[in-house]
């Protein structure tokens, strides 16, 4: 099996072989060698109330109570998102999202092609 990978390897686009050497090598990259870094245009900050979040959507945001006017007011439960892209600087600011889109999709062909060549 370990040829057929070499082989198939071979025959990838040269920007797929690059992504794949970029997988191999965050193997060994430490958290203090500054690899990932936030894109700072990328920042954003979105304040909304929970109560407006859609069923089944996915919140690790901090939520906080306002209590305005009297008892029988309706209360607001307001959330404030922050979300920042993470990029790798030594590969053309690529975004680490689409880094991982593309290496799901190699291999996922990948394994796709090996089990149609070896059922």
């Amino acid at each position: 099996m370990s040829i057929w990978v070499r082989q198939y390897e071979a025959k990838l686009p040269c920007e797929d072989r690059k992504i794949l050497s970029l997988l191999i090598e965050l193997r060994e990259i430490s958290s203090h060698d500054l690899l990932l870094r936030p894109d700072l245009d990328g920042t954003s900050v979105d304040v909304s109330d929970v109560r407006t979040l859609g069923a089944g959507s996915i919140s690790g945001n901090l939520a906080y109570q306002h209590d305005f006017g009297s008892p029988d007011a309706e209360n607001v439960i307001q959330s404030a998102a922050v979300s920042a892209n993470y990029v790798f600087q030594n590969h053309g600011s690529r975004h680490v999202m689409s880094f991982c889109d593309d290496v799901v999709r190699i291999l996922k062909k990948m394994v796709d092609e090996a089990y149609a060549d070896n059922p």
